[in-house]
């Protein structure tokens, strides 16, 4: 049966998740197993590209496929902030700092020049896909997908879904079209798909967690991951679904 073969996929580790660098997550969520959509979502300032690249890092290091479509930045805003992450060090996004400390800046740049270059591969920008202008279109965005797909991405992230322009269709039209498509795409080539988008205006942070674009985002998605920026921080508790109990 369908389930057997499920089975005998999650016993030999064809199946499985592929890890983020947070144990806790994977452990809670098994957020990227094959076949499913993951929203990322956070207002502004919660680190949600600085999360991605994290896990692009750890991607890279793993030997797994991915590729992320950058919606609304070119290739040096990512690079500059590989740079930063790798080199753990922020003053690299300070354009003050860069300016009164070249020397600085270039050395942590090429520290960092290997490790950048080979997670600045696997992004693709906008004006790279569409170089004759304009944002790409949901359908456009559908076609990108399956592209990475076919070519064997285990991951594959939009960054943000909520650049998508909707075309001559309805936005919510076109938001139920894409999570439909992308279902049947990760399902029919074991892939996961991640879609990073924002929170509406009315709901900023936990106390009433809704994304931005239509319903069908959050309601036909398989994992919802809200990232908010605590300053100052606070203790939290976090309990995982299942028999584990509580880990703090």
């Amino acid at each position: 049966t369908e389930l057997d073969h499920h089975m005998d996929g999650l016993i030999s580790g064809a199946v499985r998740a592929v890890e983020m660098p947070f144990p806790m997550l994977n452990k809670m969520t098994f957020a990227l197993m094959p076949e499913t959509i993951t929203i990322l979502a956070g207002g502004a300032g919660s680190r949600k590209t600085f999360m991605l690249l994290h896990c692009a890092y750890h991607w890279v290091s793993q030997g797994e496929k991915f590729s992320i479509l950058a919606m609304e930045c070119n290739r040096a805003f990512y690079q500059k902030r590989i740079a930063a992450f790798l080199s753990k060090d922020s003053r690299l996004l300070s354009p003050d700092w860069v300016r009164a400390n070249p020397g600085q800046a270039r050395a942590l740049v090429d520290q960092s020049r290997t490790l950048t270059k080979e997670v600045s591969r696997r992004v693709h920008i906008t004006k790279e896909i569409k170089p004759t202008g304009g944002q790409l279109t949901t359908g456009e965005v559908m076609k990108w997908i399956e592209e990475r797909a076919k070519a064997g991405d285990r991951v594959i992230v939009v960054d943000p879904i909520t650049a998508a322009d909707p075309g001559d269709g309805k936005p919510w039209v076109e938001d139920k079209k894409l999570m439909e498509v992308g279902h049947r795409l990760a399902e029919d080539y074991q892939t996961s798909i991640i879609f990073v988008t924002h929170p509406t205006k009315t709901a900023p942070g936990l106390s009433a967690p809704a994304t931005a674009g239509g319903a069908a985002i959050e309601r036909f998605c398989d994992t919802l991951l809200w990232l908010e920026s605590l300053n100052p921080p606070k203790d939290c508790n976090v309990q995982p679904l299942g028999s584990d109990g509580v880990q703090p």
